[in-house]
């Protein structure tokens, strides 16, 4: 009895491990393409359940064109589990859809030996998470939405370092698409410089929060500098133009965008609507 029962436990154990999940770190090796196998260390593709991590110093940064890198079946949530960026570049473009549960752009930070900026760009794709998106968590992170088909639905979007001690920022450039989440949360000023840790420049795109309790945090946010609305962009015939801060509250919803206009400061409730002018 106690061999047979040795045996079930040990049967199990290896059933466990051959499900567990893996790091897969991407090596660009082949291509740009994120669904070649050989262009990830273990030779497979990020799975469900599966973390990815995207590292400095690859071949080629990673693209995901149209299709996904794994199967879409949310009833058994099959998506990559973590996807952490490191210094490095995502690209999500023509038609691209990625899943994964939870995104860090900027994880692993200087005490890891990763010091740059890392980058998750949005061109005409998609990226859905069903828990959070963190940008800037341990070293500068970005995210830029390009195009107004670009779309990145998340359920928590934090912004910044997550504890006093991170000096990292999160940025976020909206130049156009659409960006939803449940929760809206920037993260505390950078306690070295003072400066904002969390910074989101809307120029054609559009934050939404499906939070009605937000809606005052939502316009503080922008009194703070946590959003704002300069159109930045190298070459970009609106670079330094301040634009027009609209947040509109509906049926529980609340919908930021902006619109260039002479910048003022002004506030008008929200009861419906809230235009908030800003100039630096």
């Amino acid at each position: 009895m106690c061999r047979k029962l040795f045996l079930l436990i040990l049967v199990l154990g290896l059933a466990a491990s051959a499900s567990a999940q893996v790091k897969v770190t991407w090596t660009g090796g082949i291509s740009p393409r994120w669904t070649k196998p050989g262009n990830w260390d273990l030779g497979t593709v990020p799975g469900a359940g599966d973390t990815a991590q995207i590292d400095p110093g690859i071949v080629a940064d990673p693209i995901i064109w149209a299709g996904t890198p794994i199967p879409i079946d949310t009833a058994l949530n099959r998506m990559v589990n973590v996807t952490k960026i490191n210094s490095a570049m995502v690209h999500v473009k023509s038609g691209g859809l990625f899943l994964s549960r939870r995104i860090y752009v900027g994880q692993s930070g200087a005490a890891y030996g990763y010091t740059g900026t890392a980058r998750l760009r949005i061109c005409d794709g998609t990226v859905t998470t069903t828990s959070d998106v963190q940008v800037g968590r341990r070293e500068d992170g970005l995210i830029e939405l390009l195009d107004e088909t670009s779309v990145l639905t998340v359920s928590k979007f934090r912004i910044g370092g997550s504890k006093n001690s991170e000096t990292s920022t999160g940025f976020v450039n909206l130049y156009a698409g659409t960006l939803t989440c449940d929760t809206f949360y920037p993260y505390p000023d950078n306690p070295v410089t003072g400066d904002p840790s969390a910074m989101v420049d809307i120029r054609a795109g559009q934050l939404i929060v499906n939070d009605p309790d937000n809606s005052q945090d939502i316009v503080a946010y922008i009194m703070s500098g946590n959003i704002l609305a300069y159109g930045r962009g190298v070459g970009d015939p609106g670079f330094g133009t301040v634009f027009d801060i609209f947040v509109e509250q509906s049926a529980g919803i609340v919908t930021v965008y902006a619109i260039p206009e002479p910048a003022t400061v002004a506030l008008l409730g929200l009861g419906g609507l809230a235009l908030l002018r800003r100039k630096r």
